[in-house]
């Protein structure tokens, strides 16, 4: 396979599989890899396309690294790590907090951080999709960083 047609499965791979969290970039990076070894591995007499072989080894490893991201804790800089977690809060946490627009963001946000609780877990519990729960999350903590720098 050429190098151009290579390139273009790839990318048709990754737009077809965003992963959260993962820049597109990154998501190719790692099926090159699975290519390189796809083509040292690939046995032609075993009756499968070559295309076939790559597409199907690319999503066990897209699948992969989805699993991963949706079992890690989210990564925060310090700053809001510390604004949650320490045990005299700074008063204006208590203020935010009750200010976000939706009750179960407030509720998934500390479920999270201070439950200790996986998205997985999170998203059973709330009957919402591990990638939902994270995008509330994600929103949640924007909205959070706003308001505290409105309120100064």
């Amino acid at each position: 396979m050429e190098e151009q047609e290579k390139e273009l499965l790839i990318q048709k791979i990754v737009s077809k599989n965003p992963i959260v969290g993962w820049d597109r970039d990154d998501l190719a990076q790692e099926l090159r890899y699975v290519f390189a070894r796809c083509e040292a591995n690939f046995d032609p007499s075993k009756g499968v396309k070559f295309t076939t072989y790559f597409i199907g080894a690319a999503k066990n490893k897209l699948g992969k690294i989805r699993k991963k991201v949706y079992d890690t804790p989210l990564l925060l800089d310090d700053d809001t790590v510390d604004l949650i977690e320490s045990p005299s809060p700074d008063p204006r946490i208590h203020d935010v907090m009750d200010a976000l627009d939706q009750v179960t963001s407030k509720d998934i946000i500390l479920e999270y951080y201070l439950g200790n609780l996986s998205l997985k877990e999170i998203a059973d519990a709330h009957g919402l999709s591990i990638q939902r729960v994270h995008q509330i999350i994600q929103k949640g903590i924007e909205d959070v960083r706003v308001k505290l720098t409105v309120k100064g």
